[in-house]
């Protein structure tokens, strides 16, 4: 066998220039191909390439442009008929979704090590108030945050003890609709301030979040918890409850933001939104 024939039997089939492709090509594109070889300037030839690109590149005529602006009057027409329709029909009023709604997953971490997570259900349909007895006892008996569970333990506690307790201790919420199990990422509320109960064996701590729940203009919804704690000199003392609010805080303002909170019925509402 010789050169030549060895030369042709090892050539790839060349694949054709295909006429659906054209459209996609440009004029110096179709020119490229056209001078690859004299292969690809019969395909040009052949498929009447030219012709093609320039029936796609052409601007639209005036017969096609009123056809298309008449055709989108009439589906503009349909679609507000479909709507008047709709809105012949008795509407259904928004129900928000109720607390007991949803699951709420929490997860106490301390320093961003994580000491506790899991999903809490709402004790009631008043508020959002989860109640963390069994947490505490978890966290005895891992021993994951022996300074909280020594806290626990102190009477009468001064506000540098509660810091020094507290300081580095997040509390992250997210709401999840059991129905469908759409999520509202609530926030992640570090320890603020002392709130209530000061020197009682009941006292709450307040943990805020560092951004909006929800804004208007004008306005920011931010969320709060308050972290509701029994404290015992025996050793029994524990976290009771977490309770979520939510503040109307003005954006402008540079002094006093608070502008009023949202009640219960209103974060309802929020959450379903949120949802």
């Amino acid at each position: 066998m010789d050169r030549s024939t060895r030369h042709r039997q090892s050539e790839a089939p060349r694949i054709p220039l295909r006429p659906e492709l054209v459209e996609f090509m440009d004029v110096k594109s179709l020119c490229q191909y056209q001078c690859c070889s004299k292969a690809c300037g019969k395909d040009v030839r052949e498929a009447n390439a030219w012709s093609l690109l320039a029936g796609v590149q052409a601007p639209r005529s005036v017969k096609e442009a009123l056809e298309s602006d008449a055709l989108s009057r009439v589906r503009s027409q349909t679609l507000r008929r479909l709507l008047a329709d709709a809105l012949a029909e008795p509407s259904q009023p928004l129900r928000p979704s109720q607390f007991r709604d949803f699951t709420f997953f929490v997860r106490i971490a301390d320093g961003g090590r994580m000491i506790w997570e899991g999903d809490l259900q709402m004790a009631s349909n008043a508020c959002i108030d989860l109640t963390l007895t069994n947490v505490t006892s978890h966290i005895k008996r891992s021993g994951a945050c022996p300074k909280l569970i020594d806290f626990l333990a102190k009477m009468n506690t001064t506000s540098t003890q509660d810091e020094a307790a507290l300081e580095g201790i997040t509390i992250t919420l997210i709401a999840i609709r059991d129905v469908d199990q759409a999520m509202v990422s609530i926030g992640k509320f570090p320890y603020y301030d002392h709130a209530d109960g000061d020197g009682d064996p009941d006292q709450m701590f307040l943990f805020t979040c560092r951004e909006a729940l929800f804004a208007v203009p004008g306005f920011n919804f931010e969320p709060h918890l308050l972290l509701e704690t029994r404290h015992d000199s025996d050793g029994d003392g524990e976290l009771i409850s977490l309770r979520l609010g939510v503040d109307i805080n003005s954006i402008e303002a540079e002094y006093d933001r608070y502008v009023d909170h949202l009640d219960n019925s209103q974060i309802q509402y929020l959450l379903t939104y949120l949802a």
